[in-house]
């Protein structure tokens, strides 16, 4: 579901309220999946449904995605062919 989040995925600025389309369908996406794993009933909070699967939310998991991206980028060895 997050495959290429690098590429894709711009996270909004701090401060900034609202709600990406992305990130929304996402969430609904999650949503089913957990409730799949746990096997509760509909009305279960998004929030407990995170913490029993030990998922992070959606914007967060993208936003360390793309950070790991880009540590990793920036890091690589002199002569690597990237850095030429």
């Amino acid at each position: 579901m997050d495959y290429a989040a690098s590429i894709w995925h711009r996270p909004v600025k701090y401060g900034d309220t609202r709600p990406q389309t992305q990130v929304t369908k996402l969430v609904s996406v999650q949503r089913i999946a957990m409730k799949a794993i746990i096997g509760c009933l509909r009305t279960t909070a998004t929030t407990a449904l995170e913490i029993e699967t030990a998922l992070a939310p959606t914007h967060l998991r993208l936003q360390g995605k793309i950070l790991r991206t880009l540590t990793r980028m920036q890091t690589l060895p002199d002569k690597h062919p990237v850095t030429a």
